[in-house]
C-alpha cells in the first residue's frame, strides 16, 4: 500500500529491469515512480559513499628540508642567518622587517628563527623566487 492505494508488486519492475528495458517506464503511476527514484537514490547514495570510503590518498612522502623544517626551533644569530641564506648582515638589518623569520629585537640586534628561515627558503625554492635580490656573502665582510 503506498499512499493509501493499493499497489500489485508484480507489476512494478525493479531496477534492473528498468534498466534493462527503459521503456517499461511508460504509463507506471507516480507513487510507483516516487518509490523507485527514491530507492535508485538509497542505491546511489550507498554507491557513492562506498566508492569514497575504498579511495585511499597517499600522503607524499616529506622531503628531509621539510621534516627538519618541522624539528624543534633554533634562534640564529645573524652572522649565522647572513650565511645561510648568502646575504650580507647589512642586508638582513636593512630587510629584517619584510623577512617573517627576522625579529628586530633592539636597534643593533636581530634574532631569527631557523624553522622560519628554512619554511622560507623552501617556498623560495619551490616558487623560484628569485625577485628579491639577495647580495653575494663576501669574506670581507665576514668576522
Amino acid at each position: 500500500m503506498l499512499n493509501g492505494a493499493h499497489i500489485d508488486l508484480a507489476a512494478v519492475p525493479s531496477l534492473d529491469d528498468l534498466s534493462a528495458r527503459p521503456d517499461r517506464v511508460h504509463g507506471l503511476s507516480s507513487e510507483v515512480l516516487a518509490a523507485l527514484m527514491a530507492k535508485a537514490a538509497a542505491v546511489q547514495n550507498l554507491l557513492a559513499a562506498e566508492a569514497l570510503a575504498a579511495v585511499t590518498i597517499k600522503p607524499r612522502k616529506r622531503t628531509e628540508r621539510e621534516q627538519a623544517i618541522e624539528g624543534p626551533d633554533r634562534i640564529l644569530d645573524v652572522d649565522e642567518a647572513a650565511k645561510r641564506i648568502g646575504a650580507t648582515r647589512r642586508w638582513l638589518f636593512r630587510n629584517a622587517a619584510t623577512l617573517p623569520f627576522v625579529k628586530r629585537v633592539s636597534r643593533k640586534q636581530l634574532a631569527c628563527s631557523e624553522r622560519g628561515l628554512d619554511r622560507w627558503l623552501a617556498a623560495r625554492e619551490a616558487v623560484h623566487l628569485d625577485t628579491i635580490a639577495i647580495p653575494q656573502y663576501h669574506r670581507s665582510h665576514a668576522k
